[in-house]
């Protein structure tokens, strides 16, 4: 299969909550072609199993390949402040996020938050 196929896979696993599947296929299609949204994925699948370092590093990769996309940055930020306690950082991002789209309702209220304390 190649990495879209294998990507295809992973999907259907974390759909039914079969996250050790999904893993597989996930990071089969990432030694084919690494992407983003594939990390993305790779990050809920540790997450879900409590597996945080596994979990930190995929959405660090993911916001690294794609630093633009909102959400990723979003969730990456979260996991920033909630795991790693680095608000100084979470606080960048989440300003790059708010420079690019200052309607961002999810990283206004969490920028709001880190301000506040």
């Amino acid at each position: 299969m190649n990495a879209y196929e294998n990507y295809l896979v992973g999907n259907d696993y974390l759909q039914k909550s079969e996250y050790r599947s999904a893993i597989d296929y996930f990071i089969e299609s990432n030694k084919q072609e690494s992407h983003y949204k594939t990390y993305e994925k790779l990050f809920l699948c540790y997450y879900s199993l409590n597996l945080m370092e596994e979990a930190f590093e995929c959405i660090r990769c993911s916001y690294e390949l794609n630093s633009k996309n909102d959400k990723t940055a979003l969730q990456y930020a979260k996991f920033l402040i909630e795991y790693k306690h680095d608000h100084i950082l979470a606080k960048a991002i989440l300003s790059d996020i708010l420079r690019r789209n200052p309607s961002f309702k999810p990283a206004e209220k969490l920028f709001g938050e880190l301000c506040l304390q």
